[in-house]
């Protein structure tokens, strides 16, 4: 119990001394900047592939608090139905952008956690910022593929796998729904930790932070979502704007994990260094 103590105390002095309310509201307002004009670049892009507007939406929808899917839909068919060739352009440059600077904090929030000097000049830093922005737009472009055509070639796989067992289609296509969800939610957490740091970290195991990171993703949006359907007021207190609240709220916390995971793999390293001094 007395480790378990210790542990968390260190944690709590390392968020504390490294800001990380302060850098994942940085990483927040970016988000919030590029997070309409990022949806609808995908949209644009994705008008070149069968999958239809909708089925984004849903699928988008599907990872953010129920609350949150009327804001999101209305705000894109909105920006969709009145949107101009130059808008268009001019948002993904703006999203670009946006991303790019959130991308460029949290790697800053990283390399303190893990005691990394950033020695990458200015240029460099935006370059790889714009960088990791095309890799997440071209992430969630072939996710979206991947969820048209997966039911269809998922079936196809049960079909010659479990062909005498017709009745058990719909369990085992939920579970393998729910172990492909996690393991996309543990990609992206290890990508984060383990691609942004240019340099090796050595005996740091970053499994420990990916794990907080993706189940804290997990189970956030999940009680987040429970809270605001049946215990909050937003709307009543704050009418339509209370959508962006929650939107910030949620862009916010995720953040905040992110960061948090980080220092929990630096702490599990430094005790491992400090356990070895002591032998």
């Amino acid at each position: 119990m007395k480790v378990i103590f210790n542990y968390l105390s260190r944690l709590k002095r390392r968020i504390d001394l490294h800001e990380i309310e302060a850098r994942s509201a940085q990483m927040t307002y970016y988000w919030i900047l590029s997070f309409f004009p990022f949806l609808l670049m995908v949209i644009n892009l994705l008008s070149y592939t069968s999958v239809g507007q909708d089925d984004f939406l849903s699928y988008i929808a599907s990872f953010m608090p129920s609350a949150l899917e009327p804001l999101v839909k209305d705000t894109l068919t909105q920006i969709v139905s009145y949107r101009s060739t130059a808008g268009v352009y001019f948002g993904a440059i703006g999203a670009i952008i946006s991303i790019s600077s959130s991308v460029n904090v949290l790697s800053r929030g990283i390399y303190l956690a893990y005691n990394i000097v950033d020695e990458r000049n200015f240029i460099i830093k935006n370059l790889m910022g714009i960088m990791y922005a095309f890799l997440l737009i071209i992430l969630v472009i072939i996710m979206m593929i991947s969820v048209v055509f997966g039911r269809t070639i998922g079936l196809l796989i049960l079909e010659y796998a479990l062909g005498n067992y017709p009745r058990y289609y719909a369990f085992v296509w939920d579970i393998s729904r729910w172990i492909i969800s996690w393991s996309l939610l543990i990609l992206g957490a290890k990508i984060i930790h383990n691609v942004i740091p240019k340099k090796c970290i050595g005996e740091c195991s970053i499994w420990p932070g990916i794990i907080f990171t993706a189940i804290g993703w997990h189970i956030f949006s999940s009680v987040f979502g429970i809270y605001i359907d049946n215990f909050s007021n937003y709307n009543q207190m704050y009418g339509s704007i209370g959508s962006v609240f929650i939107l910030l709220i949620w862009l916010y916390t995720n953040s905040m994990l992110i960061l948090i995971g980080a220092e929990v793999n630096a702490v599990i390293h430094l005790n491992r260094q400090l356990e070895k001094k002591i032998s």
